[in-house]
C-alpha cells in the first residue's frame, strides 16, 4: 500500500511541543481548540494548504489581505517552507486558509486508545 504525502507550507517550518503551541496562542489571547490539549506530549505546526496563502502569515496586513490585489513575490514564496504532514492530524482552523496539525506521539495515541 503506498501512501501519498501530503504538503502544507508554513513561513517557518517549525513543529513544536503541544505545551509552546498552547503557550503562545494564549499569549497572544486566542481561543484553543480542547482537541489539542488531548496531545501534550505531540507535537504541532500551523500551516496553509498554499504556498501563496503561507505569505499573508509571513506579512502582517491583517484581515483586509487580499491575494489578488497583493499577490506574493517570489522572493517571499521561495521563503515558505514545505511541511510534510502525511502522518499528523489537522485538528482546526482560522482564517480559512490556516490549518493547524498535531503530529501524535505514541505515548499521546496509547492514552487516547485506553481512554476509548
Amino acid at each position: 500500500m503506498s501512501l501519498v504525502k501530503k504538503i502544507g507550507y508554513s513561513t517557518h517550518g517549525y513543529w513544536m511541543p503541544v505545551s509552546e503551541l498552547i503557550e503562545i496562542e494564549t499569549e497572544r489571547g486566542n481561543e484553543i481548540d480542547e482537541e489539542v490539549f488531548k496531545y501534550p506530549t505531540s507535537m504541532a505546526i500551523w500551516v496553509t494548504k498554499c504556498r501563496a496563502a503561507a505569505v499573508r502569515y509571513n506579512r502582517y496586513c491583517g484581515d483586509d489581505y487580499d491575494i489578488e490585489t497583493y499577490p506574493p513575490t517570489q522572493d517571499e514564496l521561495d521563503e515558505i517552507k514545505e511541511v510534510d504532514i502525511t502522518h499528523a492530524i489537522e485538528i482546526g482552523e482560522v482564517d480559512g486558509d490556516g490549518f493547524l496539525y498535531i503530529e501524535p506521539s505514541e505515548e499521546d495515541l496509547k492514552k487516547i486508545h485506553k481512554e476509548r
